[in-house]
């Protein structure tokens, strides 16, 4: 196992004031909001905040998370105090990385006044953090390094020893760049790759080869004698330097390190077109001796130019719709290459609703016979993701590989579907003008989706600009933003794509604790503070109740509403340990849930023969109607918990009762008043109206609302509306949480009650009552799927909606819960 020499860590601060000066291309600076916009980058992953450093010179940006104790970026790259936050040459301007973290977190860098910055006489800029001393009384110096022109950031870590004691030290670094990145390690450089969101990086340290471990290899280690290990010797200082490149592709990246490796490189242009002209976005892959090399994509104007060290290649180009073009290369000197391609076929969509008037749109592309179903981007992109096309505007033009294909336009469960089936041929183009008829009427009621996420809530790596794209494409009337573990807004989103009157939103979060799956909530509305820690969010804790309580109280007790997300309640109501022992559970986070989510739908109709494990929410609905029947009066929602775009938002929603049925003229407070009060319906694709009467002219009840009936008699008006694409054959009326023959009704038994346009079921029912009573609908297609409108995995869903319950009070002394546990002892 290696020494050291002893340079104490003294010499080395002292070495690094010796030169200063200012005036350099090179700078560091603390970021603020007047220097924001001049030294934060853009990107997908972009994670700044104010008090952060930014260090760059006039190739590129680095942003360095500030040294300060509880210092996250988001949900899942945490105490990054240090870290490389945002990395991106400025002729990119694209930061994907999460976070690159110096010594993989072995060392806490928490000291806001062991920061320095300097500037030497050379061009060369500094920072320096200091970090805690470890118990092996092991302390380490980080220091970030630019030169006017450097293309890599240097990092370097002085590691010292203030024992009197040998003292072990693993040299290793952590990063953080997520799917879709892929990773590698060759002839020395570690790299990373983001093809498809055009970004890569490399790390490269001098006399070290590099290996990687961990759970999806975030652990570099950097190895010696294939070893990690380094002994430090008392009183004595070790120095690991290291840098971290980025480019906008991993092309770029190997140019880099071929160069600094002295291997010579070469200019090369390749130019991609067909009949029709330059090909974007054309994906270029190179191997070399069979092994893969690196890649890189078109721009607008069909070209990639990059260096390439000398050599020979075989180059592999993919083009949407076209055939595949395989071509060796060998690199001696600059070359410029054209490659023609076979001709795609296009189709172009335009669509609009029933008045001529553009209609944001998804369209599902399926080959049919030997076609093979379509890729055209990750499941993270904004606008084609897999196999689906988001029109915002009304418009598609996409390339296709010529075959059969079935295209399904669709905007939500309001609207009729068109399919058509179109015969795609190379150099030709299909014009398609699609009309989507809005067919159910919801008037005084507007579709909401409460639990959305995307990048910034760091367990994705979702386009956030996609995720509003994508709500209004599926008619999402409302919907707040709630990333994980910061407030963030959608409103820059839609101002920026001009669309503020297709989707009312707030700012909001999901605050999401350890204790898991209880101590998930969302609220909103929330007060914003953007380019600050969380946004300006709350912090987790560790106990369910005081973290529900805290995000209650945020903001000085300001109105809002607060939701318990997928719960386990059983948990929640009586066994905290999930050991299936009663103790009481975590029972007062009740008080302060306003709502709370009971997916999935159609579990409303099981009835477990036996108690589940508190370990199985299943089946919620059930155990929520328990609830209920205890006096828990915790109106239900149902939500996406989307996190990519694939399908990942409208297969299933909540329709609450508004004053406005424009979606740009909705108000949080109305939305938060209603779902408070139950006025919520919740469906994954049926429309179903309920009211309840009772005899007496002018006494109607919504769902949520009380309504006395002293007569014991009520009438339950129900009227079910579904699209082209949705059918149902149950409705099922359950009180007090049990179902009953008398009240179910189903197309085969009660032809009369159903009907084959867009009103599936209307009808008014009695019901008499002999206690309080809540009444809660429900209606499915059973043995029906959703079907491919919403994919391979939501549509296989049956079709199902539930109305939150209306409770009937008998005798004017107002609701009284009923008590009964549905057959299964509950520990009171």
């Amino acid at each position: 196992m290696p020494r050291t020499t002893t340079v104490t860590i003294a010499r080395l601060l002292l070495f690094s004031l010796a030169f200063t000066s200012v005036g350099n291309a090179t700078e560091v600076t603390k970021l603020t909001p007047r220097n924001w916009d001049k030294y934060v980058p853009q990107g997908k992953e972009v994670d700044a905040i104010y008090g952060d450093y930014a260090i760059r010179n006039d190739v590129l940006t680095a942003i360095i998370a500030q040294p300060k104790q509880g210092r996250n970026a988001n949900l899942t790259v945490r105490n990054v105090y240090g870290g490389v936050l945002d990395l991106t040459r400025h002729d990119d301007n694209n930061d994907q990385l999460s976070c690159f973290y110096p010594t993989n977190q072995r060392f806490t860098f928490t000291d806001e006044e062991a920061v320095i910055i300097q500037h030497t006489q050379n061009g060369m800029a500094t920072i320096s953090f200091t970090s805690l001393k470890r118990a092996d009384a092991v302390q380490a110096v980080l220091t970030y390094s630019l030169g006017n022109d450097d293309s890599g950031l240097t990092i370097s870590t002085a590691y010292h020893n203030h024992s009197e004691a040998d003292q072990t030290i693993s040299l290793q670094d952590g990063i953080r760049a997520d799917s879709p990145f892929t990773s590698g390690v060759q002839d020395g450089m570690y790299w990373t790759n983001d093809n498809w969101f055009r970004q890569a990086y490399g790390i490269v340290a001098n006399g070290y080869s590099i290996t990687r471990t961990g759970g999806g290899g975030r652990i570099l280690k950097y190895e010696q004698d294939q070893s990690s290990d380094l002994i430090i010797a008392p009183n004595a200082t070790t120095q690991l330097s290291r840098t971290l490149i980025p480019s906008g592709s991993l092309l770029g990246v190997q140019a880099e390190f071929a160069q600094r490796t002295e291997n010579k490189t070469s200019n090369v242009t390749l130019t991609c077109k067909d009949s029709a002209g330059p090909i974007y976005n054309v994906n270029i892959r190179l191997t070399r001796d069979g092994i893969f090399y690196g890649d890189i994509r078109t721009n607008g104007l069909g070209i990639a130019e990059f260096e390439l060290a000398h050599g020979k290649y075989t180059a592999v180009c993919s083009a949407q719709g076209r055939p595949t073009q395989t071509f060796d290369i060998t690199i001696e000197s600059a070359l410029e290459k054209t490659i023609t391609f076979d001709p795609c076929g296009y189709v172009q969509a335009r669509i609009t609703n029933q008045h001529g008037r553009p209609i944001g749109c998804k369209i599902t592309f399926y080959g049919t016979g030997e076609t093979q179903d379509p890729n055209f981007g990750p499941k993270q992109a904004a606008v084609r993701a897999l196999n689906l096309f988001y029109a915002l505007r009304g418009t598609c033009r996409q390339e296709l590989t010529p075959g059969t294909y079935e295209l399904i336009f669709s905007h939500g469960p309001e609207h009729d579907v068109v399919v058509k089936t179109v015969n795609i041929k190379a150099g030709q183009t299909t014009n398609l003008e699609i009309q989507l008829d809005h067919v159910v009427d919801t008037s005084g009621w507007v579709s909401t989706d409460y639990h959305t996420h995307s990048s910034p809530s760091g367990d994705n790596t979702s386009v956030q600009i996609g995720r509003v794209i994508t709500l209004i494409c599926e008619q999402i009337d409302y919907a707040p933003c709630t990333e994980h573990q910061r407030i963030s807004s959608y409103t820059p989103l839609l101002k920026e794509l001009g669309v503020e009157h297709l989707m009312g939103t707030s700012t909001g979060m999901e605050l999401t604790g350890r204790v898991l799956p209880v101590n998930h909530q969302n609220a909103f509305p929330l007060k914003h503070v953007p380019r600050t820690q969380d946004g300006g969010g709350p912090t987790i804790e560790d106990d369910p109740v005081r973290q529900i309580a805290k995000l209650a109280a945020w903001n000085d007790h300001a109105y809002k509403l607060v939701q318990e997300d997928h719960p386990t309640l059983m948990q929640i109501y009586q066994d905290r340990d999930r050991d299936d022992k009663p103790d009481g559970g975590f029972r007062d986070m009740f008080q302060y849930m306003d709502v709370m989510e009971v997916h999935p739908l159609q579990s409303i109709f099981d009835v477990p023969e036996s108690p589940k494990p508190t370990t199985d929410r299943t089946p919620v609905m059930f155990h929520w109607m328990q609830l209920l029947n205890l006096g828990y009066r915790i109106p239900g929602v149902v939500n996406s918990d989307s996190h990519y775009n694939e399908h990942g938002v409208g297969y299933i929603r909540n329709y609450v009762k508004s004053p406005t049925d424009n979606p740009g003229r909705i108000r949080t407070k109305d939305i938060v008043k209603a779902s408070k009060a139950g006025n919520v319906v919740m469906t994954n694709g049926p429309f179903m109206e309920v009211k309840i009467h009772n005899g007496i002219r002018g006494q109607t009840a919504l769902p949520g609302d009380n309504i006395l009936a002293k007569n014991a008699t009520v009438y339950v008006n129900i009227r079910i509306q579904c699209p082209n694409w949705i059918d149902v054959n149950r409705v099922q009326l359950l009180l007090n949480g049990k179902m009953t023959d008398k009240l179910n009704f189903t197309r085969r038994s009660h032809a009369n009650m159903f009907k084959n346009g867009t009103v599936k079921f209307e009808a008014e029912i009695a019901v008499e009552l002999t206690e309080d009573t809540h009444i809660i609908v429900a209606t499915a297609g059973e043995n029906l799927k959703i079907g491919r409108v919403q994919g391979p995995r939501f549509g296989e869903l049956m079709p199902a909606a539930v109305a939150n319950p209306i409770y009937v009070d008998l005798d004017g002394d107002g609701f009284g819960p009923n008590r009964d546990n549905l057959g299964f002892e509950l520990n009171h």
